[in-house]
């Protein structure tokens, strides 16, 4: 109606209204629904005034309701110039809320969405789908998941897929598909059926996720556990209370216990350490620094192993120590071939040294000789007091620089303790090896024609802790190759240094230099650039010694220009004590009159010299020839003190302490033998035996040694 009176329809129209119908008919609907008058209104003069059909929807409350208006043709009108319907739609409008809704979450899913019809073609999918494959939407409806095929399944694979999904049941499984690009990708895919009212399957819905990365994750992790099982090296990863939570096949190998049995256990009781306090140590360092690097002695089956452990912490989410991975190898053995290598590194360095030291020990003898031959067999040589003494004090002092070149061997070759570790002067092991080497750098190049100067430069003055053994041996290796590297002679500059905890050898030289390739690999075993004159151990060895030490090496080189090699050494937190057994000389000799002194050798000269110097010293002395007559004379007589040779017949002096200090346990034993640099530390020291000293020995040493015997005896 236009003119405001109600259609024929009034049935209808009774629900909007809420009247009957009776008094509906022939009324304004302005006065019977102003709401649902002012609703159609405008499309009700639209209708009439285009003379075309109107839709429109609205509300009333919280009911929705469509309308539709039909002009009425003039001819026709009769008074009624506009039809209108209404329908309530508020439940389809609740429907379509839910569908947008629905549309909305599958357009904005994660994971693609692709809905087909029954036979499989593709009606819809989401922007992740086009994500995933590549494929826009408009490409793909009315296409089937052909597509997407990658060859990687067979006929029979998707023959049982569609038995599946067409009998009703939901799929689920991980596909191989390829992407528009060509790529291949793995997906995980969920299929399922849609049915209609009646039950009939009408569609399928495909939700993919993209598993590739995953797949290849789980890829390298299965890897990475079969190399985990098959390393070498023993793997384990301990908690935080020693608990063992993994252990690999090496770790199996290494130290004796299958998995099922280790796991679960402390680690202290699957291994034992020969030293708790290092194990103590490295768990405290892992925890405060996250990494911990060293050698452990440990025994396994009953068997001394040395293992080289690498510790690493393991936090969780949060940042908290969680666990410990643990990478252990079995270096007993190299640490075997290791000491061999240097063995050969030793006798090379040696060789190369060897005829120089013959030259300053020939020059040694040449006074001794000469001088004592003219004092034999010169008539009245001995008559002029004042010369015989000036050729004997000569002689006494190439006797003394004899001695002091085979000190300086025995240092050099001496095979001491190999972890003894002490405090020692960083200057001093300096000094000790430019003196060792001073035949090679010295009379060598000279002979030779190629004079080398030694310019050094002292601005360490701390103690280190260090095996000064090694120490002077990776020095002395370094100086030997910077020798080799002036063919024409130089300049070798020889530096130490320090910061607040690092101590600096420096060797640089300037001769030929290195090529970078060369600089690279000069550390490496058996690399040489010597030909058949080298073992090329030199410069590996120097790099093991330091790395011992917990220090490093560093190499600069340049063609024409040189090469310096710089050596870091951690020095102590706090500076170690002076070693109390240290000799401390006496301000007087201690008065030996009257006391009695028992000399064992089996040298004659020997003998008789060490009884001229005590009785010098006011000693009362006997001799013996071996270690059984001088057991023989301690059972019938009591001594102050006994001084007594090493290598013996009969009877050594090892096994000669023993038995003495059985029948006099406070008697002193003071052994003085050509192997001294060999039994010089306590650990090396035979038994029963107080003091060793090496031959040669001056009348002032074996004085102030057996002053500090008597003097310790006395306290006792």
């Amino acid at each position: 109606v236009f003119d405001g009176a109600a259609g024929l329809d009034g049935e209808a129209f009774h629900e909007f209204a809420e009247k009957a119908t009776s008094s509906i008919i022939g009324s304004n609907l302005a006065d019977v629904s102003p709401a649902l008058a002012a609703a159609i209104e405008v499309p009700i003069a639209n209708a009439i005034g285009t003379q075309r059909r109107e839709t429109s929807e609205f509300s009333l409350g919280d009911r929705w309701h469509s309308v539709v208006v039909h002009p009425v043709p003039e001819e026709m009108q009769h008074g009624c110039r506009a039809m209108v319907s209404l329908q309530d739609i508020t439940e389809q409008k609740r429907v379509e809320k839910r569908l947008r809704l629905l549309s909305s979450a599958l357009q904005s899913a994660a994971n693609a969405v692709a809905i087909t019809n029954r036979d499989g073609e593709i009606i819809w999918v989401n922007s992740a789908f086009t994500k995933m494959t590549g494929y826009e939407l408009i490409e793909v409806v009315g296409k089937t998941h052909r597509i997407l095929k990658s060859g990687r399944h067979d006929k029979i694979f998707y023959e049982q897929l569609w038995s599946s999904i067409l009998a009703g049941n939901t799929w689920h499984g991980e596909l191989f598909n390829q992407r528009r690009d060509g790529r291949v990708y793995a997906e995980d895919t969920t299929i399922t059926p849609v049915r209609n009212p009646a039950g009939e399957i009408t569609h399928f819905v495909a939700i993919k996720l993209d598993v590739s990365e995953r797949k290849q994750t789980e890829q390298q992790l299965r890897e990475q556990a079969t190399l985990l099982e098959l390393a070498s090296e023993a793997i384990l990863v301990r908690d935080m209370d020693d608990i063992v939570t993994f252990w690999n096949r090496g770790a199996s190998r290494l130290f004796g216990w299958p998995a099922e049995e280790a796991i679960g256990r402390k680690m202290r009781d699957l291994a034992v350490s020969r030293d708790p306090e290092k194990i103590r140590q490295a768990n405290e360092i892992v925890r405060q620094t996250g990494r911990w690097h060293g050698e452990i002695e440990s025994v396994v089956n009953d068997r001394a192993k040395i293992i080289e452990a690498n510790w690493t912490l393991i936090r969780d989410a949060n940042g908290n120590p969680k666990s410990i991975l643990c990478i252990d190898t079995d270096i007993t053995d190299r640490k075997k071939y290791e000491d061999q290598l240097a063995q050969v590194q030793r006798l090379e360095s040696l060789a190369t040294l060897v005829s120089g030291i013959a030259h300053d020990f020939n020059n040694s003898l040449m006074p001794i000789l000469g001088l004592s031959e003219i004092l034999l067999t010169t008539s009245g040589a001995l008559d002029n007091q004042e010369e015989a003494r000036s050729a004997i004090s000569q002689i006494h002092n190439a006797a003394k620089d004899a001695r002091e070149i085979v000190r300086r061997l025995r240092e050099f070759y001496g095979p001491g303790d190999p972890v003894e570790m002490q405090s020692v002067l960083l200057r001093t092991v300096v000094n000790d090896a430019v003196r060792l080497t001073r035949p090679r750098w010295k009379n060598q190049a000279e002979a030779e024609g190629r004079p080398i100067r030694i310019k050094m430069k002292h601005a360490s003055h701390s103690k280190l802790v260090a095996n000064e053994r090694q120490l002077r041996e990776a020095i002395t290796n370094l100086i030997l190759n910077a020798i080799d590297a002036m063919p024409s002679g130089g300049t070798l500059a020889i530096n130490t240094g320090e910061t607040d905890a690092v101590a600096i050898i420096e060797v640089r030289d300037f001769g030929t230099g290195m090529t970078e390739e060369v600089r690279r690999c000069c550390i490496e075993p058996f690399f040489t650039t010597k030909g058949e004159h080298g073992t090329g151990l030199g410069l590996s060895m120097c790099h093991g010694i330091i790395q011992r030490h917990n220090g490093s090496l560093e190499i600069e080189s340049e063609i024409g220009k040189g090469t310096a090699i710089r050596i870091s050494l951690p020095l102590p937190a706090k500076p170690r004590a002076h070693d109390s057994a240290a000799a401390v000389p006496s301000n007087a000799p201690v008065v030996s009159a009257n006391r009695r002194a028992l000399v064992v050798d089996d040298e004659a000269t020997a003998r008789t010299l060490l009884k001229i110097l005590l009785t010098k010293q006011g000693y009362q002395v006997e001799l013996a020839a071996d270690g059984v007559e001088a057991l023989e004379k301690v059972r019938k007589h009591p001594f102050d003190v006994i001084i007594t040779d090493r290598a013996m017949p009969r009877m050594n002096g090892d096994q000669f302490a023993l038995e003495s200090k059985k029948i006099a346990p406070d008697t002193p034993i003071f052994m003085l033998t050509g192997f001294g640099g060999i039994t010089v530390t306590d650990q090396n020291r035979p038994p029963g035996v107080d003091v060793v000293a090496g031959k040669p020995a001056t009348s002032q040493e074996i004085r102030e040694i057996l002053d500090r015997l008597i003097l310790a005896k006395k306290s006792e």
